[in-house]
């Protein structure tokens, strides 16, 4: 014998095997902690520069979108934390599984771009990083080595890549003293880092840090009837674990 079900069940039981669309757009997004975060500016409804990865490029690869320019990078992404935007510079994030040294560097322009000819050029700062074990607290915004700009090598039409860094140049670093370390660190992580600077609990200060490289910068410059166009992307880099 078969049994009918009411249309009105049925209606019911469909609705409630959908997807709810209040999930679906509630999201979180994580973002760098209060000591390494960005300032974020607005950016213009029109010529804006946007950092997305384009619906056609490949799923390894990563589309940075100026509004001159496009630049693509083979093999990232920028799943963890969200690009910022700052006038004429973009930043973002380098997941943690990305290594940036060797890394090919594609521009290719919009199409209302015309030049008479490019440049690209690189720069690097390192950073001042104290581990807790695991735990570490990366100081980005204190003190650290700024390089001058480097410039790209070219490896084929309108394609460049990065440099990779002697352990010397990754391990520059201005002078500092016991205590203006233990001030940047209380500052940072009100207290918790600057304790085991105070207190290390190996015997040395300097063994309870390590310095390596926290952020490489590319610019781009369009040279056209003698004027130059500027834009500039910076690349945090995590410190590892």
């Amino acid at each position: 014998m078969i049994k009918y079900i009411p249309a009105a069940l049925l209606l019911l039981l469909w609705a409630c095997s959908q997807p709810s669309k209040t999930e679906e757009a509630t999201s979180t997004s994580t973002q760098p902690p209060n000591a390494f975060k960005l300032v974020d500016k607005a950016l213009p409804e029109t010529g804006q520069n946007t950092a997305v990865t384009e619906p056609h490029a490949a799923a390894d690869m990563l589309a940075i979108q100026f509004d001159l320019f496009t630049l693509q990078f083979p093999g990232l992404s920028t799943d963890e934390y969200d690009p910022t935007y700052k006038n004429d510079t973009v930043e973002f994030w380098l997941d943690l599984i990305d290594n940036f040294s060797k890394q090919e560097v594609r521009i290719s322009l919009k199409n209302n771009t015309s030049y008479d000819s490019l440049k690209l050029f690189e720069s690097y700062r390192t950073t001042l990083s104290i581990s807790n074990e695991g735990p570490h607290l990366d100081l980005y915004e204190w003190l650290g080595h700024e390089s001058g700009w480097i410039a790209m090598p070219s490896t084929g039409p309108q394609t460049f890549v990065v440099k990779t860094l002697t352990e010397k140049e990754m391990k520059q670093f201005p002078p500092f003293t016991h205590e203006e370390l233990i001030h940047a660190a209380d500052a940072y992580s009100e207290g918790t880092y600057g304790e085991l600077i105070r207190n290390p609990s190996n015997g040395s200060w300097k063994d309870a840090f390590w310095i390596g490289i926290g952020l490489r910068r590319i610019k781009v410059e369009l040279y056209k009837a003698g004027k130059v166009t500027t834009r500039i992307l910076e690349v945090y880099i995590p410190m590892g674990c």
